[in-house]
């Protein structure tokens, strides 16, 4: 606790020092200013009061943002499970995960339903599709965040079946939105998870899961987003399925999140 004391002391006598030499260095400069060029005083006198009226906490905020940009979660590669997942416990995941927001479907909600993650870094429509999901890109845009990670797809399959085109132009389309509003923002696709053999049989197009995916991930190719493919945790464990088939356990929704903090760098 001494030494975090410290180093926010620190920082803030540097942060006081910076302000206090830029105000004086904006002094002299307007005092040749006014011996010269009258007109460029009165100009540069304004600027300068606007830099006297400047909020050190403002400042101190910024900084710890920059800061916070820098601080990646650290991943002990020795310490990989069955799933070749390094798993994170709950307070590290909620840590990773601060400016990053999860947008999609019932699976979305999974993460929200069992507290795996805060409110405000899920945003989801049970039940959604690429083809209705207006008013969530609407929110994501307002929340700013720093990273999206999109998880759509699974009830697309049935919905496009055979038009996999169809789907990844609408996909594209709306992950577009957030890139040509948030330009600094990173997204993350995420992959349909393979459902049960049982689950498939019931609709049609849930067999194409896997020509979707490789759709999905041309698609970051070209646009230059991340994919993440998170397929392996399931097939690695049959056990993680609902009865459904179809939905997950809370234990997948753990090494999902901690897979993608390793792989997004979160």
């Amino acid at each position: 606790m001494k030494s975090a004391r410290e180093k926010i002391l620190r920082r803030r006598i540097l942060i006081v020092a910076l302000c206090v030499i830029a105000i004086i260095i904006g002094i002299i400069v307007c005092v040749q200013i006014k011996k010269s060029r009258p007109d460029e005083y009165k100009k540069n006198r304004k600027q300068l009061e606007k830099l006297e009226q400047v909020d050190i906490s403002d400042t101190e905020k910024q900084w710890e943002a920059l800061e916070g940009a820098n601080q990646k979660t650290e991943i002990d590669a020795s310490k990989r499970n069955q799933y070749g997942v390094v798993e994170l416990d709950s307070a590290t995941l909620k840590k990773a995960f601060e400016g990053v927001l999860v947008v999609g479907d019932s699976f979305s909600e999974a993460l929200d339903v069992y507290g795996i993650l805060d409110a405000g870094s899920v945003v989801y429509k049970r039940g959604a599709s690429v083809n209705g999901i207006d008013e969530l890109i609407e929110k994501v845009i307002s929340m700013k965040p720093s990273t999206v990670i999109m998880e759509f797809g699974c009830n697309d399959l049935q919905m496009y079946n055979s038009d996999i085109d169809g789907f990844i132009e609408k996909y594209k389309s709306q992950i577009r939105k957030i890139k040509d509003a948030l330009p600094d923002t990173m997204i993350c696709v995420n992959s349909i998870l393979p459902m049960t053999e049982a689950s498939i049989k019931e609709k049609a197009g849930r067999e194409k899961q896997p020509q979707y995916n490789e759709a999905i991930q041309k698609m970051c190719e070209d646009e230059g987003y991340l994919y993440i493919d998170s397929c392996f945790i399931v097939e690695a464990d049959s056990s993680l399925y609902e009865q459904d088939g179809i939905h997950m356990k809370k234990a997948y929704y753990e090494q999902w999140l901690s897979y993608i903090v390793e792989k997004a760098g979160l």
